[in-house]
């Protein structure tokens, strides 16, 4: 056969076209190890389909100008490509042959030597074979991994379905993770195999190392397992459950049951997987008995001991039988044994897991919520993700260290981690929740703690709001972006009202006593709101102050406009006045006719709305109809009805969500275009990473809270160089180009 081989005709000769995993599980196959019966499709499968789409020249093309140290670069390369490989179609010849090798699996080796009427009289009887399609890279370097990069596709059945999953496999070789593993590492011209195995659908699954990878013990074999297919743990959704035994003494020496709340399984009604939660009663119940433990233990033994080395082997029970899936050697051990570390115990950890690398790391927590947040990460930082996906590898340029909520230490991203030596802990059940944006932490792998640099903390907590890369000077940084205040009480711009740029949310709940008031302004307003916010639009003249008022259908809500139009009779034209609750245009001429009914000519002043929803950010023509002259955005209300997030989530570890950001960017764009002010106002905008982003989105002003005004000012300073420099950067390069 010209593109696939049976597991019989797979020879160490053989391994450039089918790869190190494909043709392991070939030779056990052979001496008769419990491995799920099968065939391979060589790498010229995937060269040959790239030349008959006319495709090669493309790719290189985008290869050769991808860079992997930008997030946008690598993301776009990938679906650039990943989009034309779906839409090309596998050759006639290629999947002729793959279909009938594929048919051929429901024919017992035995009868393979009839003829092929006799076999389609076989295959006639029976419904095709439900078979799992798994990805075999091929790589000269011998230390070189590449686990996971490549796609896996569970439960397939049909010619048809079996065809998609090919494309799929072939689209995985150029993922953004893939992209970047290769050109980081310097690996030229990988090629990939794929096998297709008979699919076991199994209650328990797992990892086996025949040694450990953190302290290189030979006599230490490490289990990971959970409930269903196997997927969760090489992909890192799930903390699985670990022991670890000394082979020589044949004793568990480690028992670590985690709480395993979600499981993957076969799809019976659609094909493929799904994912499925976990009966209450076994979530913190130990996947496999001694007994299963041992007779993993004894066959990992014997297939270390056939290929006279250290083996990653993937396994799975099904029925009380276990069956091996792969068998790879393990490439991060190095000649020395026992190189463990002192576990290092701090009395403040904030919270731990499972060290799935040695070494330590230091720098500012920053959570995502999604690996497409992984652009966002600053040089050195410890990011904090819900699972160790490999999504996450092209923020491996960047980070100091990884922690993640599930995930054990067998997991692809951790191999990779010990492979691109980048500490990393995983396991922690609630990193993402424990740990907050922006704290300076130490996390120590090899006693699998987190611990908060308190010292550090409080070191440097007068100076917390001045990043310690800016000049100690009293010179106020030059910048275009509007850096504005919010306020509720006089506290709140004492001693800095001289360098702000006004109020850009100012609240009408203030507790103010009337002593606070000068007798000249006392009768000014009926009530104490007014006088105070008449205090404040004073002390401001002639910067403005935007006022937010309550919303339409609250019964203040007119006596406030009724307080702020006394202010605007006494000649102040510094007042704007921020309409919230606004998610239809119908609601700003509700409040023009109440203005009306008091004598305020809207019309006259400076007024906008709240962006609280993502209805105010998609009906931006109507609402720039309507005589506004700034929008403001609810940094915490938008948020929260972005991603429909409960009360008590704290926010700043999801204003980074790309929906989020999306939303936002093309909210700020679309009302530029309107000539509509641009603005944002929130109680918790503390994230320079955020305030980068909507300086990057060209916001017009932020308005933040007295303690965070000092850190945001230079903030935006330094981003603004920073995007200078850049346009000047590329104005030089366009020139010397022509």
């Amino acid at each position: 056969m010209v593109y696939c081989a049976t597991f019989k005709d797979i020879t160490p000769q053989t391994a450039g076209e089918v790869g190190i995993k494909a043709l392991n599980i070939a030779e056990l196959s052979m001496q008769r190890y419990p491995v799920p019966r099968g065939f391979v499709i060589k790498s010229r499968a995937l060269s040959d389909f790239l030349l008959k789409n006319k495709l090669v020249e493309s790719i290189n093309s985008i290869l050769e100008n991808v860079d992997i140290n930008n997030h946008t670069s690598l993301t776009d390369a990938s679906r650039k490509i990943t989009g034309m490989i779906a839409a090309a179609s596998i050759p006639e010849a290629l999947a002729n042959e793959i279909s009938t090798t594929y048919k051929n699996l429901c024919v017992s080796d035995d009868m393979k030597g009839l003829n092929d009427v006799a076999k389609s009289m076989i295959n006639a009887g029976r419904g095709d074979p439900y078979v799992a399609v798994r990805s075999s890279a091929i790589v000269e370097k011998t230390n070189a991994c590449a686990s996971g990069l490549h796609a896996t596709i569970l439960n397939v059945t049909g010619t048809p379905a079996l065809m998609n999953s090919i494309l799929k496999c072939f689209a995985s070789f150029y993922s953004a993770p893939a992209i970047y593993y290769y050109k980081k590492n310097n690996i030229r011209s990988p090629e990939l195999a794929i096998i297709v195995q008979e699919m076991i659908t199994s209650e328990k699954s797992g990892v086996l190392f025949t040694a450990n990878p953190l302290t290189n013990n030979l006599s230490e074999f490490i289990i990971e397992s959970s409930f269903g297919l196997g997927e969760c743990i090489a992909t890192g959704e799930v903390a699985p459950d670990r022991y670890v035994l000394n082979i020589k003494e044949s004793s568990i020496t480690e028992a670590k049951v985690n709480k395993k709340a979600s499981t993957v399984i076969i799809d019976q009604l659609n094909g493929g997987t799904k994912k499925e939660r976990v009966a209450t009663a076994q979530v913190s119940t130990s996947t496999l008995s001694t007994n299963e433990i041992k007779v993993l233990a004894e066959i990992a033994d014997k297939i270390q001991t056939h290929f006279n080395h250290p083996q990653d082997i993937e396994w799975a029970i099904s029925k009380q039988r276990v069956y091996i899936l792969q068998s790879v050697p393990i490439t991060t051990l190095s000649s020395a044994q026992d190189q463990s570390q002192p576990a290092q115990q701090c009395e403040n950890a904030i919270c731990s897991g499972t060290g799935a690398n040695n070494g330590t790391a230091e720098g500012e927590i920053r959570i995502i919520n999604s690996p497409f947040e992984a652009g966002t990460i600053s040089q050195g930082s410890i990011l904090v993700a819900p699972s160790a996906s490999l999504d996450l590898l092209p923020a491996f340029n960047h980070v100091g260290g990884i922690i993640t909520n599930n995930g054990g230490m067998l997991c692809n991203l951790a191999k990779i981690s010990r492979e691109m030596n980048i500490p990393m802990i995983v396991g922690t059940n609630d990193a993402t929740t424990k740990l907050t944006n922006g704290t300076n932490v130490t996390m120590h792998c090899a006693s699998a703690n987190i611990c908060i640099n308190s010292a550090k903390t409080e070191s440097t907590e007068e100076q917390k709001n001045i990043p310690a890369t800016e000049p100690e000077s009293d010179e106020e940084p030059i910048i275009a972006t509007k850096i504005k205040l919010n306020i509720s009480e006089e506290s709140d711009y004492e001693n800095i009202k001289d360098s702000t740029d006004g109020i850009g949310c100012m609240y009408l709940d203030a507790n103010i006593t009337q002593t606070d008031i000068p007798p000249d302004m006392a009768s000014s307003a009926p009530n104490l709101p007014g006088n105070f916010a008449l205090k404040t639009i004073d002390t401001f003249y002639p910067k403005s102050v935007w006022i937010k008022t309550k919303d339409i259908h609250d019964p203040d809500f007119k006596n406030q406009l009724t307080e702020l139009k006394l202010i605007i009779d006494k000649g102040y034209n510094n007042l704007g006045i921020m309409f919230p609750a606004i998610h239809h245009q119908a609601y700003i001429s509700k409040i023009k006719k109440t203005a009306e009914e008091i004598g305020l000519n809207l019309s006259s002043i400076e007024y906008g709305i709240s962006i609280d929803t993502p209805a105010a950010c998609i009906l931006y023509e109507d609402f720039s109809g309507t005589g506004i002259k700034f929008m403001s955005i609810d940094y915490e209300k938008l948020i929260r009805n972005t991603l429909g997030l409960s009360p008590d989530t704290r926010i700043t570890n999801h204003d980074m969500h790309p929906a989020v950001l999306r939303l936002i960017k093309n909210c700020i764009r679309n009302y530029h275009k309107r000539k509509i002010h641009t603005s944002i106002h929130g109680k918790s905008i503390t994230s320079q990473h955020f305030v980068e982003k909507l300086i990057e989105f060209h916001i017009d002003s932020i308005s933040v809270n007295k303690k965070e005004f000092r850190m945001l000012k230079y903030v935006a300073a330094r981003t603004e160089k920073k995007m200078l420099l850049d346009i000047m950067m590329h104005r030089s390069h366009n020139q010397h180009n022509y």
